[in-house]
């Protein structure tokens, strides 16, 4: 949490500290985690295990920095498909728009984005702006 550059593992490691985080204060951090939590976790349950119903999902989305961004998919059978990142499904498979404008829902694999500066032109479904 409070690490410095030169004591990371790898240089794409960063901690709270170098984030500029309003603290790096363990207790503090702790307790704000285990509220938030709490808060999720009954919204979730007051929704009966609906996470659409519940608005986890858009607030999963909101904050995605895949959606809007042009990727690629290593799939577990070795197939590669790309895209650009349009949505969450329902089930939280990741909906890819391909250049065909067909669409999929990608439920397991590698998600690598091609280009950080290649957003899509249209804003994706449950994405705020930035």
């Amino acid at each position: 949490m409070t690490q410095g550059r030169d004591e990371l593992p790898v240089p794409t490691a960063t901690s709270l500290a170098l984030a500029g985080a309003a603290t790096t204060d363990r207790e503090v951090l702790l307790v704000a985690l285990a509220e938030a939590f709490h808060e999720v976790i009954t919204r979730w349950q007051d929704a009966h295990g609906d996470a659409r119903a519940a608005g986890l999902d858009a607030d999963c989305a909101e904050v995605c920095a895949t959606l809007g961004a042009r990727v690629r998919v290593e799939r577990v059978d070795g197939d590669e498909v790309l895209g650009a990142a349009v949505a969450l499904a329902p089930d939280g498979g990741l909906v890819l728009r391909h250049d065909d404008g067909t669409t999929s829902v990608q439920r397991s694999g590698d998600v690598h984005h091609l280009r950080a500066d290649d957003r899509t032109d249209d804003q994706p479904e449950g994405h705020a702006p930035s």
